[in-house]
């Protein structure tokens, strides 16, 4: 129910934003239905693999702008599927360099939802650069639109809407996109955990 309610918030939001231009909003709705389709058609193996393969018991979500929030409700959703036994939290990127990267350790798992806007996704890759410097034993997932150069050595774990270069969303519209991370991670961990979800 939270992340139907979240949804329906970005949504409603976006349709506001879009007042005067119905018609490019019905189009950039038919391409997020696309990339949900996509991410989730790839996300279910790769995220089943993290659960399966990595012993986590913390995760940190991270998010830019909209995506602050599916930091937030992936966070939650975690933690309530995995009956607490997997402690969560959320962060802006240059958020967690103050203090929360000291709470990062080799049984963390730290999930990045990425920007496009090369402006944000800048600050979002220099802290992914810095966490992988410090912390080398941290396993890191990374949700994108596609893979590009500029993630070379930043994750270990990755899954994207528009892998081969044809969908592309605004910033601001991935979150109903990338929010499926945080629930199918909660799915499987639980699962793991031998809870009935």
């Amino acid at each position: 129910a939270m992340t139907a309610s979240f949804t329906n918030m970005v949504i409603a939001g976006q349709m506001l934003a879009y007042l005067g231009s119905f018609d490019r909003y019905g189009e950039l709705i038919q391409e997020l239905v696309r990339a949900g389709r996509r991410f989730l058609a790839g996300a279910a193996d790769v995220l089943r693999d993290v659960c399966s393969r990595e012993e986590f018991d913390r995760a940190i979500f991270l998010g830019t702008g909209a995506n602050l929030g599916t930091a937030a409700e992936s966070h939650l959703k975690l933690q309530e599927m995995s009956g607490g036994r997997v402690m969560c939290g959320f962060h802006t990127y240059t958020g967690l360099r103050h203090g929360p990267l000291a709470s990062v350790g080799k049984r963390t798992l730290v999930v990045g939802f990425l920007s496009d806007d090369g402006y944000a996704r800048s600050y979002e890759l220099d802290l992914l650069g810095e966490l992988r410097c410090l912390k080398p034993d941290t396993r890191v997932l990374l949700c994108c639109s596609r893979n590009r150069d500029d993630l070379h050595g930043l994750y270990d774990y990755l899954v994207e809407y528009g892998p081969d270069g044809d969908t592309s969303l605004p910033d601001e519209l991935t979150p109903p996109v990338y929010v499926m991370a945080g629930q199918l991670l909660g799915l499987f961990t639980s699962l793991r955990l031998g809870l009935r979800p």
